[in-house]
């Protein structure tokens, strides 16, 4: 028999004024359950899945003007996957262990991560003309303005960290912060504002700042939780938050500073969703092999899930399966909407896939 997915909302007396100031979602503004839907699907067609490249993917991005999905492989190899279906190779940037590859929000260059672990180093793609261009040497962590056009960046010197960032359109870096932590990640969530977060790890007790670009001010919004991993909505006022102790899990719905407005079942990781406007995409294991820490396990590759496929409707106010039950094995990450396609890469084969909706 299947589990169950409902979503409990801890209501707290001042959410509607926060819930107004920041979201206006209807459904929060009433009591709110999420239930099963009446009727789950009974067959999911497997034909609604479909395998869209042949080869493996890092990640991947789409070309807005001619639709055209692009993916780079872990030698650095990029590929344009044409409107017959065919892998047609682009360029090979000869890198070598890719740790990530992330597209800038509109789609035409790529943020890239190589040489993990030993000594990591940061270039960036630009596909519309096949060029390259290195972050300056030491950087450890980066991430896309919304516009495109910048880079935040984090640079080691010694036993201290410096935030930068990189204007691309005169290539030129100002240094904005000096910290005494090492080893975070950033995102920059809005014009005005970067986070800064440690390594996500059930074993560490984890932090959440902001910095704020404006009054050039540092601020914690989350201290102290173990296993912390977030992934924001696009306006950057709401986030899902994973934490896990390597004995309980949970993830939950919060504002952007780090209120709680529901929690969520069943539990996923943050990196296994994706947060659209009025909805959240998620692929939630259909089981979790026992003693297992999150995130731990999963972002080291120990352990790979099985998935199933589930939206949360937020105006509607419910979390309905999409897909469950194939005798495919997916492990999705990396979901993005192109149309009426659901886009992931599948762990088992890292090749990109698409779900028809």
């Amino acid at each position: 028999m299947r589990k169950s997915f409902i979503i409990s909302m801890e209501v707290l007396a001042a959410i509607s004024a926060v819930i107004g100031l920041y979201f206006g979602w209807r459904y929060f503004l009433k009591p709110v359950v999420f239930p099963t839907p009446k009727a789950a699907p009974t067959e999911i067609p497997e034909e609604k899945l479909k395998a869209v490249s042949a080869g493996r993917a890092v990640n991947y991005w789409v070309n807005r003007q001619t639709n055209n999905i692009y993916y780079i492989n872990d030698t650095g190899e990029v590929y344009k996957i044409t409107q017959e279906g065919q892998d047609e190779k682009v360029i090979s940037l000869n890198l070598k262990n890719i740790h990530f590859a992330d597209p800038s929000p509109d789609q035409t260059k790529v943020l890239i991560a190589f040489g993990y672990p030993y000594q990591t180093v940061f270039t960036i793609f630009d596909s519309s003309d096949n060029s390259s261009m290195p972050l300056p040497e030491g950087a450890t962590a980066a991430t896309w303005d919304s516009s495109s056009t910048k880079i935040a960046y984090l640079k080691t010197n010694g036993g201290a960290s410096a935030l930068n960032i990189l204007n691309l359109a005169d290539k030129k870096s100002k240094e904005i912060l000096k910290l005494a932590q090492k080893d975070l990640d950033l995102k920059w969530i809005a014009p005005e504002e970067i986070y800064l977060i440690q390594k996500p790890s059930a074993l560490v007790s984890n932090q959440l700042w902001s910095f704020d670009l404006d009054k050039k001010t540092l601020r914690a919004i989350i201290k102290d939780e173990a296993g912390l991993m977030l992934n924001w909505s696009p306006d950057g006022q709401s986030a899902l938050k994973f934490t896990g102790n390597s004995i309980n899990n949970r993830l939950d719905l919060i504002d952007k500073n780090n209120n709680l407005l529901a929690n969520i079942t069943p539990t996923t990781l943050p990196s296994k969703c994706l947060y659209v406007t009025d909805k959240i995409y998620c692929a939630a294991p259909e089981t979790m092999p026992s003693r297992t820490i999150l995130p731990d396990d999963y972002l080291s590759k120990k352990i790979y899930s099985r998935d199933d496929f589930y939206v949360l409707e937020l105006a509607e106010g419910f979390f309905a399966p999409i897909f469950f039950g194939s005798d495919v094995k997916i492990d999705a990450t990396n979901l993005s909407i192109e149309g009426n396609r659901l886009l992931f890469i599948n762990r088992y084969d890292q090749r990109i896939y698409s779900l028809e909706l």
